[in-house]
């Protein structure tokens, strides 16, 4: 659909972020449904120090056309 079907991808294992920013002492917060997107952004807002929401997206998901 986009660029003519001459994809570029990187594959990259699973990574939580959210558990490495837990490391470095903030909040993580990951998403894997969009129902839970709501509760875990209203979450990260009303935390002190700093927070990382990990939105996992499935890669496959097709893009809305460009209107260019």
């Amino acid at each position: 659909m986009l660029y003519k079907k001459r994809y570029y991808q990187t594959d990259r294992p699973d990574t939580n972020f959210a558990r490495i920013v837990e490391s470095f002492g903030g909040s993580g917060y990951r998403v894997k449904k969009l129902n839970e997107l709501d509760s875990k952004v209203y979450k990260a807002i009303h935390s002190d120090g700093f927070n990382l929401i990990d939105v996992i997206v499935d890669p496959w998901e097709f893009l809305p056309p460009n209107s260019y």
